[in-house]
């Protein structure tokens, strides 16, 4: 893993499912196992967060029995700076360009009064 913080969280999420992967559990110990570990508090790396629930647990060993332990990091994100690159773009295409794509007036509303007026007379 390239990324220090994800191998770090990958590691830590693979100490709490150990007892749930090293060997093959019937589903009734399975999950028995996954309600002791979640029962706990934990410093999770990198989280405000202290508490985990069993289908997280369950989920994770599920993740690492099918790929291993580089299914445990977290995943990047895919809408990252989404809005911004498109804002970007449409800062630099030219009025002509614009189209449909902003309608003068159309961002405005009606207001029927001062925003401090009560909706309820």
């Amino acid at each position: 893993m390239e990324n220090p913080k994800a191998e770090k969280l990958a590691l830590f999420r693979y100490g709490l499912i150990a007892p749930l992967v090293i060997e093959a559990l019937p589903r009734g110990e399975l999950t028995r196992r996954a309600e002791e570990i979640a029962s706990r508090q934990y410093d999770i790396p990198d989280s405000r967060r202290r508490d985990l629930s069993v289908d997280t647990l369950l989920e994770w060993a599920k993740r690492y029995r099918q790929g291993g332990l580089e299914t445990l990091a977290p995943k990047a994100r895919q809408d990252r700076g989404g809005s911004a690159r498109k804002l970007g773009r449409m800062c630099s295409l030219g009025p002509d360009q614009m189209g449909d794509r902003i309608k003068p007036g159309g961002a405005r509303r009606k207001r029927s009064g001062p925003l401090w007026a009560s909706s309820r007379n």
